[in-house]
């Protein structure tokens, strides 16, 4: 942040949107309480702030509306099946959900008929060989393309497409910021690793000047003063001024951490990725998939659902059920 910015923030009054005061009480909860030491560091901070929360709103915004999670959308719904080709799929991927047990256990929720969430999955496409027809051959060795769907998960749960949406939009926001946190937990582990490495060299000091070996003593003595000077570079880094400064930069550049990417892709109804020609095919769909990408740099498809009570509920009790009669066998 230029000294004229940092100025402008410091004069700037301090915001009194609600919003944004809660997203500075959630940012020093993730980064850490050094960024309240900071002079003036909600003031300084707001700025960021609203620009990082406008960015994650322009992020869920871009979602289509929830699609209905429940037996009878599997076969009518082509992202649905592709994602869980078998109904037991579905059922286990619900009843693994911690977050929609612990959602149906609290009384608060007994009167909601329809629990809103976020399904997300991983993407790792196969290449296998398969069976296509090329002209009038049926070929039996074709490299194709698996459109290939795991681990689905469901996480956000809620009582309204509303409430999805703004927990949606404080899940991008944490996302955010602890990417930063994990920044500055890197800063702190380098700390430790150079004060043990200097406490090496220290000793290793010591001994030379016990021996007739000087010659080497002033490349260890170097070698002492550059872990000296990265300590110095990474102290100053964790100092509450420059770790705002620091915050600040991250949260005006959003999309480097946080992104969603909006993709087209045409599959049979067995999962196999067509070519922009399809004429030799049959039952071809196409997917619209939303792909995130978080702080990790992995991608997740991403999509709102909509599921049923009593169909979570069933099973819920359903894997709890399967659970406990493995752990019998």
């Amino acid at each position: 942040m230029s000294f004229t910015s940092r100025l402008s923030a410091w004069l700037s009054p301090i915001p009194t949107d609600p919003v944004t005061r809660l997203a500075f009480s959630r940012a020093c909860k993730i980064v850490g309480p050094a960024l309240v030491t900071a002079q003036g560091a909600e003031r300084r901070l707001a700025p960021a702030l609203a620009h990082a929360l406008a960015y994650c709103e322009h992020l869920v915004e871009q979602l289509p509306p929830s699609t209905a999670l429940a037996p009878e959308q599997l076969a009518s719904t082509p992202t649905l099946h592709a994602i869980f080709p078998a109904l037991d799929m579905l059922t286990d991927a619900i009843g693994c959900s911690a977050e929609i047990r612990t959602w149906l256990e609290d009384p608060a929720t007994a009167g909601v008929g329809e629990i809103h969430a976020l399904l997300a999955v991983r993407r790792r496409d196969r290449q296998v060989l398969g069976v296509a027809l090329e002209g009038e051959t049926l070929r039996h060795d074709v490299s194709q393309t698996l459109l290939n769907l795991t681990d689905p998960t469901l996480v956000l749960p809620t009582a309204t497409a509303t409430e999805a949406r703004e927990q949606m939009c404080r899940a991008a926001l944490d996302s955010l910021l602890a990417s930063f946190a994990q920044h500055v937990q890197a800063i702190r582990n380098e700390v430790d690793e150079i004060r043990i490495e200097r406490g090496l060299e220290s000793t290793y000091v010591a001994l030379l000047r016990q021996t007739t070996q000087s010659d080497r003593l002033s490349l260890h003595t170097r070698q002492i003063d550059a872990l000296n000077k990265r300590l110095r570079e990474d102290f100053d880094a964790l100092q509450p001024d420059r770790l705002i400064d620091t915050l600040s930069d991250h949260l005006t550049m959003p999309q480097q951490c946080l992104s969603i990417e909006h993709t087209t892709v045409r599959i049979t109804r067995s999962g196999v990725i067509v070519p922009a020609d399809p004429l030799q095919y049959q039952d071809v769909f196409d997917l619209q998939l939303h792909e995130l990408t978080s702080r990790d740099r992995r991608k997740h498809v991403i999509m709102p659902v909509r599921i049923p009570r009593d169909f979570a509920a069933e099973s819920v009790r359903r894997t709890a059920h399967e659970v406990r009669r493995a752990f019998l066998l």
